[in-house]
Parts: C-alpha cells; structure tokens; sequence
C-alpha cells in the first residue's frame, strides 16, 4: 500500500495531498466548473463524505485555494469534519482518493427525521 503525503494544509481541519490536489483541479478544469465541493450527506445508515465537481459557489460557501484548486464547504459540513486528509493513491489494483483521519462531530439533536444534507 502506498503512502501519502500530506503537505497541503487547505484548513485548520483539512489536509490535501499535493497529488490529490492536481487530480483535483484537472478534474475541475476538464468539467469546466470552478472547482470541487465536500459534502456531506447520511440517514440511518450513517454519513458518507462525498466530492463532487461545482460550477457556481452557494451563498454561504466558504472557499479554500491551493495548487490551483477551490474546494466549496458548506458551513454544516465544514463544523462536522475535523482532521480529514484527502490524498490520491495509484496502485496495481487502481488509482483513486482516499479519505482518512476523518472525525465526525455529531450534529445536534435536530427534532424528527434521521438524515441530513
């Protein structure tokens, strides 16, 4: 298994390799958007942290910059996320991100339902 580097720091709660960065920003470019967005979506199966390219920034957007690539964070997302490292490993077996370090901070009782996005 490989091991990545995490010498980009996009947050105080946010690390990027410089590997997944450019990955990042060419796939950014090749959709023609603006850049990627970090979301968070879950039920009662759990939460999932997913990426996915964005063309218009949201009204409360907050925006990070490094090696030419803008990542979008919702302000709930950027509050329940604490030490994620994002890096890009190729390998024999395939090439992709990887998320680790991850700690979710449970989001307060909200009154019915069990997901949120």
């Amino acid at each position: 298994m490989s091991k990545v580097q995490f010498t980009t720091q996009l947050t105080d709660e946010i690390k990027i390799s410089y590997t997944a960065a450019k990955q990042l920003a060419m796939i950014a470019k090749q959709g023609n958007s603006q850049g990627i967005r970090l979301y968070l979506e879950g039920g009662a199966k759990g939460i999932t942290l997913g990426m996915t390219v964005v063309s218009e920034q949201e009204t409360h957007d907050s925006i990070y910059e490094k090696n030419q690539l803008k990542v979008f964070i919702d302000p709930i997302t950027l509050s329940l996320i604490r030490g994620l490292e994002i890096g890009f490993v190729n390998e024999t077996q395939g090439s992709g991100f990887r998320f680790s370090n991850i700690e979710f901070i449970a989001p307060p009782a909200q009154a019915g339902g069990c997901g949120f996005k």
